[in-house]
């Protein structure tokens, strides 16, 4: 740190001074030397996915899936519940969640499905089928984006933070305050539609799911390339009524 010195006739007058800056220097130097606080936890953005065991959330579920252009609609309900935790190949802490699902709230849960989360410091992984993909990167920032399919053999993408820490309503009219949308870059052209949007809620996890995998006519002789003829495809749309277990 420079030091500056102020020329003065007056001896006393001079000392004073000297004084004055040499213990802001002093105190400029001791400042240095501290060591600086670790950062709030909350700003890593990692409450807006707390994962704990016994935690879980309900969705109600719209799925549209196209056949040679027809499409043909069902509603049913997914619940998702972190079931226990377990030490992965490599050493990390696993959470499986058990996905279930049920046609309206007078059936009963059936298992549909597993996956398994890894939380950890700077990133959510999430595994189903043996398929890696880095969900979520910490520390959140709005625009901050990166390649999903970083840890599996998948072609790369790239996905985003947006509205950070801004409200968000459901299709359903429910609002939550704190919320971020996680959405992957969309990949749309005259043969195909690829399009996913996630949000998460603070507190709460993932609120809202909206994945669409069509696939348009690509100059078959049963239709004319161009015209929105949709040979398959799904549109999905989760939407998050119920939840338990947070910590």
């Amino acid at each position: 740190m420079p030091f500056f010195f102020v020329e003065s006739r007056r001896p006393a007058l001079r000392g004073l001074l000297l004084s004055v800056v040499l213990g802001a220097a002093v105190a400029g130097c001791r400042e240095d030397r501290d060591p600086v606080p670790p950062p709030d936890p909350s700003v890593a953005g990692r409450e807006y996915s707390p994962v704990v065991v016994g935690q879980w959330r309900e969705y109600a579920v719209t799925d549209h899936r196209w056949q040679a252009n027809v499409d043909s609609v069902k509603r049913y309900l997914v619940r998702e519940r972190v079931d226990t935790v377990f030490t992965g190949a490599t050493g990390e802490i696993n959470y499986r969640v058990v996905r279930a699902r049920r046609p309206d709230s007078l059936q009963v849960w059936r298992d549909d499905s597993t996956y398994a989360l890894i939380l950890n410091a700077n990133e959510l992984h999430r595994t189903y089928a043996n398929r890696p993909v880095l969900e979520l990167l910490f520390p959140m920032r709005e625009g901050k984006s990166w390649n999903p399919n970083l840890y599996n053999a998948a072609d790369s993408s790239s996905r985003a933070y947006l509205n950070l820490g801004q409200p968000f309503t459901q299709p359903n009219g429910r609002r939550f305050e704190r919320a971020v949308r996680v959405l992957d870059q969309p990949d749309v052209s005259l043969i195909r539609r690829r399009e996913l949007e996630q949000v998460y809620a603070w507190g709460i996890g993932p609120v809202y799911r909206h994945r669409v995998v069509i696939d348009f006519c690509n100059g078959d002789p049963d239709c004319q390339l161009g015209t929105g003829y949709i040979v398959r495809g799904l549109e999905r749309e989760e939407q998050l009524i119920k939840f338990g277990g947070r910590p």
